[in-house]
């Protein structure tokens, strides 16, 4: 039996955390499924030290690390637009890649709260634009 990288162990161990919370949410709340999580985790984490990858693996060999990792990164940095809408046409084609039984959309919408929750649900980009519309 394959002895899990550092990488694997803590996309089970925040994929099972996301499952405890999951009931605190609602069913309304856009969670991945828990195989998605643990996949977008696990493509986007350094097996050696479980760490968020310096940079997003690519979207041909890893598409939920790529996906999952942008976010990510996005929700920490001051909210450029682009960055985000080019996630959304990406999605598509990895829903098509991947054979799942979502959208492009929703599979944006799960990974998004994905990083939020895993951000402990803080974003500056999110804070950034209600701050620009005067919210």
């Amino acid at each position: 039996m394959k002895t899990p990288n550092k990488a694997e162990q803590r996309a089970d161990l925040m994929a099972a955390n996301i499952e405890t919370i999951r009931p605190r949410f609602g069913a309304e709340t856009p969670l991945p499924s828990p195989e998605i999580v643990r996949r977008a985790l696990v493509e986007s984490l350094n097996s050696r030290t479980g760490r968020l990858l310096a940079n997003a693996p690519t979207i041909a060999k890893k598409p939920l690390g790529h996906v999952f990792h942008k976010l990510f990164t996005w929700h920490g940095s001051g909210g450029n637009l682009w960055g985000i809408a080019m996630l959304g046409w990406q999605c598509e084609d990895v829903v098509k890649t991947l054979g799942l039984d979502i959208t492009g959309r929703e599979l944006q919408d799960q990974l998004d709260t994905l990083a939020i929750v895993s951000r402990g649900g803080k974003s500056s980009a999110s804070a950034a634009w209600r701050a620009a519309l005067g919210e």
